[in-house]
Formats: structure tokens, sequence, C-alpha cells
């Protein structure tokens, strides 16, 4: 039998320090984000933990730690885009129920009930390692490209400073 790789849970919690280092590559050093990586890496492990503890199931342990790293991730655009919805003279906006909703779509998610329902959990992992693989490549991409540009303008800019002769003149 296959070892099973339980990346995804890693990489979707990772996917938020990626891209605010991405985002902000230009203003900072990608090294700057470096703690805010790390500690979405270890809150990925420490859910993938705490799955583990709760179903002692690999695939579904990773299962639902991506998930819960996709709610939370998630939350604040849904939120934004509940705010406003009204149904009468009630806000349905409000954090209470965002949040009850949410919840309860956490639990239906990471259900026994909902977790029987897949018939191979392999693809289910598999799947889930690809998307989080896509989810974290653009961000990555960004980092590299915006690193290595700077670089090779920094390389340029050095060999330009070496072809300047002592009195002044370019040679």
């Amino acid at each position: 039998m296959k070892r099973a790789w339980y990346l995804h849970p890693f990489l979707f919690a990772a996917y938020p320090g990626l891209n605010e280092i991405a985002f902000n590559v230009t203003q900072n050093s990608p090294l700057m984000g470096g703690r805010i990586l790390v500690v979405s890496i270890l809150l990925g492990a420490a859910l993938l933990l705490v799955g583990w503890a709760i179903s002692r199931e690999g695939h579904r342990s990773g299962f639902m730690a991506s998930i819960i790293s996709l709610t939370i991730l998630a939350y604040g655009h849904v939120y934004l885009l509940v705010q406003s919805a009204h149904m009468g003279s009630h806000n349905l906006g409000r954090h209470v129920g965002v949040l009850a909703a949410w919840l309860l779509i956490v639990v239906l998610l990471c259900s026994r009930w909902a977790w029987s329902r897949f018939r191979n959990p392999q693809r289910i992992t598999l799947f889930m390692n690809v998307a989080a693989i896509a989810a974290v490549l653009l961000p990555s991409l960004k980092i590299g490209w915006s690193v290595a540009s700077t670089a090779i303008d920094s390389v340029r800019l050095n060999d330009r400073l070496v072809t300047l002769d002592p009195g002044g003149g370019s040679t």
C-alpha cells in the first residue's frame, strides 16, 4: 500500500503567510514575513494533530485540518459579503449569525457522517494536495520572481560600479 502524503494542511496553513509576503515583497524583504509563515505552518500542524487525536485516521484528520484552515481564511471575506444582507428588518451580517453558520458548516464537513460519504479517501487527499499546491504556487512564484529580479538588478548595478575608472569617467 502506498504511503499517503498529507501536505495540504501545511500548505493551506502556509498560504496566508506566503500571500502576505508576496503582496508586500516590493516594500519589505521576504524574510520579514517569516514569522507569520512559521506560525501558520505550526498552526496547520496543530490542527492536523488535533484531527488525528479526534479521528485516528490520517486522511480524515488532514481533511479536517484543511477545512478548518480554509474556513478561518475565508471567514472575513464571507462576513464582508453578508454584512449588507438583510431579511426584513434584521441584519444578517452580524458576527454571531455568521459565526454560528460557519461553525455549523465546519462541524458538518468534519463529521463522521460527511466523511462516510467519501468512498475513496485517498482521492480526497490527492485532490486536496493538488489544490493546496496550486494555491501556494502563485504567491511562491511572485516571491521568487521578485527576489530573482532584485538579485539581477543588484548584479547589474555592481557591474556598472566595477566598470567605472578611478578618474570619474566610465570606460
